[in-house]
């Protein structure tokens, strides 16, 4: 932060000693540039998920999820020695996993939705099948304080990999239960045009005009 932009008020050195009536000195001038998204501002959708679209139900996965840990793409390193030097040169590319934390919630079956899309898209413990369909995405949508939407991070190549319940316990009595759903993903996209041009936003959300 360059202190002659937004602390020093006249540019010429001086500072402010106080406030109040009467006092020469002005106050600082904080950029707005500064602001930022609100780790909190955030909502995820999901698209595709076998056999839930259908029933209506992916909104309601919406308002259950909680959290999401950060997930994005990685590139190997490829080591070259030349002599006396070491070079690195990109190699391949891996994804991270993705886990969200769901609310457990108690008037909607949000858990069984999540198991339910676990045994069609992943693995059935009721009878061994192993489906591997990945024709889901996800989108991480993130949110400016007006409720417009800012970027998006969206996961392509969606299957749920696991489904933990959360622990439970007798001592613990301010806070609700939830559990952990972890994905995995082919590819990720971080980007605002391609949402809105193939996405039709929920409830009331709206897109700002982002500045270039």
């Amino acid at each position: 932060m360059a202190v002659n932009t937004f602390y020093n008020p006249n540019g010429s050195g001086t500072f402010r000693d106080g406030l109040g009536a009467g006092q020469s000195k002005t106050l600082p001038r904080v950029s707005k540039g500064l602001d930022s998204v609100r780790v909190y501002n955030f909502e995820v959708h999901f698209r595709g998920i076998p056999g839930l679209q259908a029933n209506g139900r992916s909104e309601n996965l919406v308002l259950a999820a909680k959290k999401v840990t950060s997930a994005g793409h990685n590139v190997e390193d490829i080591p070259v020695r030349r002599l006396n030097d070491l070079l690195y040169y990109p190699g391949a590319a891996n994804s991270d996993e993705l886990t969200i934390t769901f609310d457990h919630l108690l008037y909607d079956p949000t858990s069984e939705d999540l198991f339910t899309w676990f045994k069609n898209a992943t693995y059935n413990p009721n009878n061994g099948i192993v489906a591997g369909a990945k024709t889901a995405s996800i989108d991480v949508v993130y949110l400016t304080n007006a409720r417009q939407v800012r970027s998006v991070n969206t996961y392509v190549g969606v299957y749920p990999k696991s489904f933990k319940p959360a622990e439970s316990n007798y001592a613990t009595s301010n806070e609700f239960h939830t559990f952990d759903v972890t994905f995995r993903y082919d590819f990720m996209d971080h980007n605002i045009e391609t949402y809105f041009s193939t996405t039709t936003l929920p409830g009331d959300l709206q897109g700002p005009a982002i500045p270039q």
